[in-house]
């Protein structure tokens, strides 16, 4: 496992580039910069919010080259080139009417609504990607032999957009560094989005089946997050897990959880 760097290899500027997701800084081309960031927050100065956005532009990279947008600048004012981005490359779950309203009526931050395009090198193989993309979420924003698109959302931007979307039923992410306690995902109004670092922070390497990077296990996450806020009934889905479990079946238990409609039907 590598050593963590020192900290005090940071100057000022790379600390604010940390915090406030200033891309285009020098720290974020070091190839060093995820274990510095590391260090800063096991040492208190990032919070986990700024860590967890950290690690997802880091899963970005890891799979091709990454574009970043902000949606509002820093006068709350739109950013119509980014909203020309969505536009360009709108889904069912991301278009530029409900990003109009997001950004009027939302009460976030501009560094909150930061979003990154990455374009995936992975050849054809089947991946969690192409089952996703096969739900017909359409994550997927374009797809040819050799790589495919995203608009990847952040938890914050994410979460503005289900509840657009889906109002008072929109389940929140709640993120979280590596594993979580399968009890979470009972909860009402939120599902755990895992981010993960290697080797020191670890989610699982599959899902349904299919291998699954950083990325993709975080997109799986906000797929899940997405069936929970369209399922009316989920809270009968919570009730079933629990009677399911007494009765010691603790597999279909889960899958009631975790909202496996496949697995459970």
């Amino acid at each position: 496992m590598a050593a963590l760097p020192n900290a005090d290899l940071l100057a000022e500027g790379d600390r604010l580039a940390f915090e406030t997701g200033r891309w285009d800084s020098a720290i974020f081309k070091n190839n060093g910069w995820p274990l510095l960031a590391f260090r800063e927050f096991l040492e208190g100065r990032l919070r986990e919010k700024q860590m967890v956005k950290l690690l997802l532009y880091n899963a970005c990279q890891q799979e091709g080259p990454v574009e970043t947008f902000t949606l509002l600048d820093q006068t709350g004012k739109l950013n119509h080139q980014a909203l020309g981005v969505i536009e360009h490359h709108q889904t069912k779950l991301i278009q530029s009417t409900s990003i109009w309203k997001i950004s009027k009526e939302s009460q976030l931050l501009p560094e909150d609504t930061q979003f990154f395009k990455v374009r995936h090198r992975r050849g054809v193989q089947r991946s969690l990607f192409h089952l996703i993309h096969d739900s017909g979420v359409h994550f997927c924003l374009r797809q040819t032999e050799r790589e495919h698109t995203q608009l990847i959302l952040p938890p914050e931007l994410a979460n503005a957009v289900l509840s657009n979307q889906f109002g008072p039923h929109a389940r929140q992410a709640l993120p979280v560094l590596g594993y979580f306690q399968k009890e979470l995902l009972s909860l009402p109004h939120h599902r755990p989005a895992s981010l993960s670092f290697k080797p020191y922070i670890l989610v699982p390497e599959e899902a349904h089946r299919f291998p699954a990077t950083p990325l993709s296990f975080y997109q799986h996450d906000l797929y899940h997050r997405l069936v929970d806020s369209a399922n009316i009934h989920r809270r009968s889905f919570v009730e079933l897990a629990k009677k399911l479990k007494e009765k010691n079946c603790v597999s279909e238990a889960m899958k009631c959880l975790d909202g496996d409609l496949e697995g459970i039907l």
